[in-house]
């Protein structure tokens, strides 16, 4: 990888320009050399941003691949548009394939940053989306568009901390790519980043939730399916055949009239679960937004952290005498907490909701560096 400084003190869209042009061309001369795509990646300090704004923002103009992850007690934040690099693999070497991919992707990548930014990890490529936990059963229609494993890397990126807020543009320049033509091209991407975030963010008021007047349920499974599932597993447990079995519920939810405002959803997710992370991944005519407070992986600086998931303690002296009902009302809690929706952003929208166990079995939403695998 090779990082190039902008040489302009004052970051002028004319000395970026030319910035851009010479990583371009260096990267040019190194597609012609080695027969495939080179990454370039230009990244800059910004000023805080309201991330949901920015997704309001992208949706206003129809942006048909956007991304957002934001933990807001951490005051952390990810949102992006359009596809630089899409990493699909499928199967068990899902994990194995995409990591291979990104490597190559960052081998030859060069890096153009301004004097002063500091070379650090949050100015670096950056990946988005998830990996499939359950590859052997075949994915539902609500999976359409989403392989077992897909990693994207965005056009365009803003994302920040409590220390910093990095604005990026990607690009891979081919052999055959007129120089000229890319570099214009990411300038002027660039200043649409900078057009967002000169808007004037909407006050986060609270929104009321005047959804529910508005959907109509239908159980995936039957209501007495569902009973006697709890029965079952019930008497399994008090046979000794579990300690605890996690069962997750799935609904779906139809809109007859209108579409579903995602930036609503996930403004209503941020004011009632503060400590979560929440996310939309929009593909194409389809959008899997949630929130979850699980973090299933964390990888910094080559350090790996997880946590239990599904971990709770035992009820103590009752811990034996477990009730239908008092499993049912726990696992009525459980879901409130870990609600995932999977949303089809057409004029008759629908949501599938499941606990975070059903969601993964079915994807996993990450943001996660690769080349720390």
């Amino acid at each position: 990888m090779v990082t190039i400084n902008t040489q302009a003190s004052d970051l002028s869209i004319l000395s970026i320009e030319k910035s851009l042009l010479e990583a371009v061309s260096e990267a040019s001369k190194k597609a012609s050399q080695l027969g495939r795509g080179i990454l370039v990646s230009f990244s800059q300090r910004v000023k805080p941003f309201d991330a949901i704004h920015i997704l309001r923002t992208l949706q206003h103009y129809r942006t048909e691949e956007y991304f957002f992850w934001e933990q807001p007690a951490k005051h952390t934040a990810i949102v992006g548009s359009g596809i630089t690099e899409s990493i699909q693999t499928q199967g068990e070497e899902r994990f194995t394939s995409a990591h291979v991919i990104w490597r190559r992707l960052q081998e030859h990548a060069i890096m153009v940053t301004p004097p002063d930014e500091p070379n650090d990890e949050l100015s670096s490529p950056l990946l988005f989306g998830g990996f499939s936990f359950d590859t052997h059963t075949p994915h539902t229609s609500l999976w359409e568009g989403f392989p077992d494993g897909l990693l994207i890397l965005p056009q365009l990126l803003l994302r920040q901390d409590v220390h910093h807020a990095i604005c990026s543009i990607n690009a891979i320049i081919k052999p055959e790519d007129d120089v000229k033509r890319c570099a214009k091209t990411m300038t002027r991407r660039l200043q649409q980043l900078y057009v967002l975030l000169e808007q004037e963010p909407v006050e986060n008021r609270h929104i009321e939730d005047t959804t529910s007047t508005q959907l109509t349920f239908q159980n995936v499974r039957p209501a007495d399916d569902w009973k006697a599932l709890i029965a079952r597993t019930t008497r399994q447990i008090q046979h000794g055949v579990y300690e605890k079995v996690v069962l997750a519920r799935a609904v779906n939810a139809t809109v007859k009239n209108g579409t579903i405002d995602v930036s609503n959803v996930l403004t209503q997710l941020k004011q009632n679960y503060a400590n979560a992370s929440i996310f939309a991944l929009q593909r194409g005519e389809r959008c899997f937004v949630g929130a979850t407070p699980e973090q299933l992986v964390s990888i910094q600086g080559g350090r790996f952290q997880t946590m239990a998931l599904a971990g709770s303690a035992p009820r103590g002296p009752m811990k034996r005498k477990i009730s239908t009902s008092g499993m049912n009302c726990w696992r009525v809690e459980k879901i409130r907490v870990n609600t995932i929706s999977s949303l089809p952003a057409s004029n008759r929208s629908s949501i599938s909701s499941a606990g975070i166990f059903g969601f993964l079995r079915s994807h996993i939403s990450l943001n996660s560096r690769m080349s720390n695998i």
